[in-house]
């Protein structure tokens, strides 16, 4: 059976099981999986007529997955975890990460991004994701199966798709509505969010007796 076969996840040389492609150490054992191969991943835009194979590009360090027909962007679970922790150790510090279109056009985050490629002519356009009814689920870009819904982190206000174990899909521009939510030390608002809620129940719970 081959280990490298496209969306095959890798398995960890230490403990046998599957890892999430991006990840450093092994979620399971903490084994080094940094220079285990990786699999050649292929992914389908969700939201296009078509599913049309999503394009690899680099957003500063993060390896990312675009629909060059709509602009949605596909972020792998590994590669979310990763840039939350980036944000969440300095939320406030960092300089603005440029995004890297994959025709070479570069715009700060939460600018308006003009410059994907369209179609067929790579000319840039500015299309919108198509309008979902509240009913309908979108297939996972990997797996296929239906996704969940979330308002991301609870409290950001961006509704985005999630399959849990594999990623998250972002339509056009709400990437860049994140990537200010996390720089404005979205998650410790989260967090605190969280907590406030938490400390609620219990004192309600505590009322009864």
């Amino acid at each position: 059976m081959d280990s490298t076969a496209p969306n095959r996840p890798p398995h960890c040389p230490n403990c046998g099981r599957n890892f999430q492609p991006g990840r450093t150490r092994c979620q399971w054992c903490g084994a080094d999986v940094s220079q285990v191969p990786l699999p050649q991943m292929q992914f389908a835009c969700p939201c296009c007529e078509g599913s049309p194979r999503l394009e690899e590009f680099h957003s500063g360090e993060w390896l990312l997955y675009l629909c060059a027909r709509c602009g949605g962007l596909w972020v792998t679970t590994a590669a979310l975890e990763r840039l939350e922790e980036h944000y969440e150790q300095a939320p406030a510090s960092r300089p603005r990460p440029e995004h890297v279109r994959p025709n070479g056009v570069a715009v700060a985050a939460g600018e308006a991004v003009s410059g994907d490629p369209g179609p067929a002519t790579g000319a840039a356009a500015d299309v919108a994701p198509p309008a979902l009814p509240q009913s309908l689920y979108r297939p996972c870009p990997q797996c296929r199966e239906l996704m969940a819904r979330r308002n991301y982190h609870r409290v950001s206000g961006v509704v985005l798709d999630e399959c849990l174990g594999h990623g998250v899909w972002f339509d056009r521009h709400e990437f860049e509505r994140v990537l200010a939510f996390l720089k404005s030390g979205g998650i410790h608002r989260s967090t605190a969010h969280d907590a406030q809620h938490s400390s609620g129940s219990l004192h309600d719970l505590f009322r009864i007796f």
